[in-house]
C-alpha cells in the first residue's frame, strides 16, 4: 500500500468559492499561455502590477480574480498584436518549470 508523506492536514482547504476562483484563474491562464510551464510560472510568480502572486489574489476574492483576468487578457492582447495575431502568450519566453500549487498541477 502506498502511503503519502503528506497528511491531509498539511493542505489548506479552500472553500467552494475559493476553489472555483482558483480553477477559473488556472483555466484562463492555461488557455492563454499554452507553452508548458508558462501558466504555472505566471500564477506562482510575484506580479508587480498586481502586487502579489496572481493565484493568491484570484483565490482571495472576486476582485482579485477580476484583476488577474484583466492582466491575462492584457498580456494576451499585447502578445497577439506583437506576433501578428497568433494565439496567446506562446511567443513569450519563460522557463519550462512545473510548480505545484497546493493540489493544483500543470496539465501534462
Amino acid at each position: 500500500m502506498f502511503k503519502s508523506s503528506r497528511r491531509r492536514s498539511d493542505f489548506v482547504r479552500l472553500s467552494p468559492a475559493e476553489a472555483a476562483r482558483q480553477g477559473r484563474a488556472a483555466k484562463l491562464a492555461w488557455e492563454h499561455m499554452p507553452r508548458p510551464g508558462t501558466a504555472v510560472e505566471f500564477l506562482n510568480s510575484h506580479h508587480a502590477g498586481l502586487g502579489g502572486r496572481p493565484i493568491d489574489l484570484a483565490v482571495s476574492s472576486e476582485a482579485g480574480l477580476s484583476a488577474v483576468e484583466g492582466v491575462i487578457a492584457a498580456l494576451s492582447e499585447r502578445s497577439c498584436q506583437a506576433s501578428g495575431g497568433s494565439n496567446g502568450l506562446a511567443q513569450f519566453s519563460m522557463p519550462d518549470v512545473y510548480v505545484e500549487i497546493g493540489e493544483l498541477r500543470s496539465p501534462a
